[in-house]
């Protein structure tokens, strides 16, 4: 879920927006700022700031996945509602406030020089998710939103070559998971400057192409990543691209769960295409 557009801010992915309504938090709720995030792997997680036609901003969160691109979703960079793209974006890593409320950029932002989109998802996709989330029958439209930045230039070391790519263990393994999402969750802080991290487990929906939590999220966090660390191994799976969320049906009824598009063949495939520059750009900056 992406922060709500705003005005012009005084300096690029600096100064945020005041989410407004309910945000998709569900009971549970174990968010945690996150203390270093130098730290592997929040190091290589970072917000997105996406600057739009008519001069406003929204706020997400994206993922380096290797030294010139960035894996978030589709909705940070294409406005399915209004039919545009965004005009300008940047992706800071590791963005942060110390426990004092200080603004900690240790690795500089870089601009985004283009990105893709998937082509279904302009011609198919829902828009923006609002602020309360999406009814379940609107769940579907969102299959397709995920998308992949390139940077202007090669990021430094630090942060280094990322250690958190998109795979898929199986689909009988995703209900063993224990997963974490780390995003910008604009309730907690409404600038949408603080990284957040949350655990929990996961499921597939029905139809084995969303993946499912209780994890709570909030504008801010759209585009994060959904992901687990394998047993022994010293890197990161993405299992999912955070979306939006169905809110409780009531206060305290236990089923509303937030989503976002499993990262299973047909989205990996599309991933590596869009890294190899050979996929159906949905938008390119010169």
């Amino acid at each position: 879920m992406a922060n709500t557009k705003v005005s012009k801010p005084a300096s690029p992915a600096r100064k945020g927006t005041t989410p407004s309504g309910v945000g998709v938090v569900l009971g549970g709720d174990n968010r945690a700022r996150v203390a270093t995030s130098t730290n592997t792997p929040s190091r290589w997680i970072g917000q997105i700031e996406s600057r739009w036609p008519d001069d406003s901003i929204t706020i997400g969160t994206g993922t380096l996945i290797d030294d010139h691109h960035v894996l978030t979703c589709a909705h940070n960079f294409y406005d399915t509602k209004k039919e545009v793209s965004c005009t300008a974006a940047a992706f800071t890593p590791a963005l942060n406030r110390n426990s004092a409320g200080n603004l900690q950029s240790p690795y500089n932002s870089y601009e985004l020089r283009g990105w893709s989109v998937p082509d279904l998802y302009k011609k198919t996709g829902g828009p923006p998710p609002p602020p309360a989330g999406v009814a379940w029958t609107e769940v579907t439209n969102y299959l397709y939103d995920y998308a992949v930045g390139t940077l202007t230039k090669a990021v430094s070391d630090p942060p280094g070559e990322s250690l958190l790519s998109p795979s898929w263990p199986g689909d009988d393994q995703i209900s063993t998971l224990a997963c974490t999402i780390n995003g910008y969750s604009g309730d907690l802080d409404h600038t949408a400057n603080t990284q957040y991290t949350r655990s929990g487990g996961v499921a597939l929906d029905n139809s084995h192409e969303f993946v499912m939590y209780t994890m709570s999220t909030y504008h801010g966090d759209s585009g994060a990543p959904v992901f687990f660390q394998p047993p022994q191994r010293n890197y990161w799976t993405i299992i999912a691209i955070h979306v939006t969320g169905v809110p409780d049906s009531a206060p305290g009824a236990g089923d509303g769960r937030n989503f976002g598009p499993a990262m299973t063949s047909a989205a990996l495939e599309w991933v590596q295409g869009a890294l190899a520059g050979v996929s159906r750009l949905g938008a390119i900056r010169p």
